[in-house]
């Protein structure tokens, strides 16, 4: 049987297998045992439980169908939507091929697998199911990490890439005992990462949950003691300002500072205006009243000057009036005193 507990293909009294099988665009290849189908078909299943229909020649040399499914995977454990990509016909019934419709399992007894010749068979494997005190079951420990610590590049803010389009890689090389696997790994750090604002992003990996588990829910691979998976980092820094922004912006700032001069110089000019306006207003004002003033005057003079002149007249001829009377009486005591 194969590490996941399924029968072996048999073919006189010989089973066959597939020696360095690479499946899909990895590099990492594996061997594998031909497994016996239900429907009289023959399949592999790699080591994440995907399943791929092969041909077995009569010489024992297997090679994989590539009629079948895509490019001969049959059925895709990583596709949760539709994991099954063909059909086939099991009893008489068109069923999906899957591992449970199409593969025989081998039969959990009381003290582990019932398989021909052992009692107490132990089974390893990345989806190994066995039963009893004797059996064993392992999960794969990594021991260290081949893929190094990835640098994602320096970009202006604005410029950089989106989280979709960083080149992270889906799987990375590790090794297990020291043989070296690859493994697909998820990251983390979406929430926190903004393209389009300054800063240095760190994106950490782990093994991806759904592909690390097998059939029954267990681990596949775990990461032994002080083993840490790559991180991933980008820099995005904040963009120098143009030339051109530059130009502009002085260019703005002359304009609004033109704007502004003419703003106060036409202030100043409807100031200077009213100013002059109210200086004008003035003098025209005073000039009118001063000349109105200047007009007056001479009236007033000449009537007082014609008032002063007949008062001095009849000062004079009252005096005259004395005086000839004063010079009469002395004419008349001058004769009385010859007499």
């Amino acid at each position: 049987m194969d590490v996941h507990g399924n029968l072996a293909y048999v073919r006189d009294g010989k089973t066959a297998g597939i020696k360095q099988m690479k499946i899909d665009s990895r590099s990492e290849v594996h061997d594998y045992v031909v497994l016996a189908g239900k429907d009289g078909n023959t399949y592999v299943r790699d080591y994440q439980g995907s399943l791929w229909k092969v041909n077995v020649a009569a010489d024992g040399r297997v090679t994989v169908d590539t009629t079948a499914g895509k490019n001969g995977k049959v059925y895709d454990v990583n596709d949760k939507k539709k994991p099954s990509l063909a059909t086939t016909t099991v009893n008489r019934t068109k069923v999906d091929i899957t591992p449970d419709n199409v593969l025989t399992k081998a039969h959990e007894g009381s003290n582990g697998y019932t398989i021909e010749g052992y009692a107490n068979a132990t089974a390893f494997g990345y989806s190994t199911e066995a039963s009893g005190d004797n059996a064993e079951a392992s999960t794969k420990e990594i021991t260290s990490v081949i893929t190094e610590d990835i640098d994602l590049g320096t970009y202006f803010a604005g410029e950089a890439p989106a989280y979709a389009q960083l080149e992270l890689p889906d799987e990375i090389e590790v090794k297990v005992d020291e043989e070296k696997q690859t493994v697909t790994v998820t990251w983390n750090g979406e929430e926190t990462y903004h393209p389009d604002q300054a800063g240095t992003y760190i994106f950490s990996s782990e093994l991806d949950k759904e592909w690390n588990k097998d059939e029954n829910g267990n681990a596949r691979y775990q990461l032994a003691e002080k083993v840490e998976l790559p991180k991933a980092s980008v820099r995005v820094e904040k963009k120098a300002e143009s030339t051109e922004d530059s130009k502009a912006e002085v260019k703005s700032d002359n304009k609004t500072e033109n704007k502004t001069d003419a703003k106060l110089d036409i202030k100043e000019d409807n100031k200077t205006d009213a100013k002059a306006d109210n200086k004008s207003e003035g003098k025209t004002e005073e000039k009118s009243d001063n000349k109105s003033e200047v007009t007056t005057k001479p009236e007033t003079t000449k009537e007082t000057t014609k008032d002063t002149s007949k008062e001095n007249t009849k000062e004079t001829s009252k005096k005259d009036s004395a005086s000839k009377d004063k010079t009469k009486d002395e004419t008349e005591d001058e004769a009385k005193n010859e007499a």
